[in-house]
């Protein structure tokens, strides 16, 4: 899968960072953006039902990417990443 290669590499490279390019602008809940998750938010809304699909692939790739040693990931489009948006995935606190 595309997205766990992105997010192996970005480890290899001991990236603080891994965008995740997508043709969606961010994960949306109801249609709202949601700026920012954690492990457990993730998990809360994998169960929820709220992300699934592609997205949830997308999700634990970043997570995947987060163990092995990326500070941080985002989810976004080319129109995020010019504006600097979308969805950012870190650690849990």
């Amino acid at each position: 899968n595309a997205d766990r290669a992105a997010g192996a590499v970005g480890a290899a490279l001991n990236a603080e960072r891994v965008v995740f390019l997508t043709n969606v602008r961010c994960v949306l809940k109801d249609l709202a953006v949601i700026p920012t998750l954690n492990r457990t938010a993730i998990q809360t809304q994998i169960n929820a039902g709220v992300i699934t699909g592609g997205m949830a692939v997308k999700v634990n790739a970043a997570l995947d990417a987060l163990s092995a040693g990326v500070r941080a990931a985002v989810i976004t489009d080319l129109a995020g990443l010019a504006a600097g948006t979308g969805t950012t995935i870190s650690h849990d606190l």
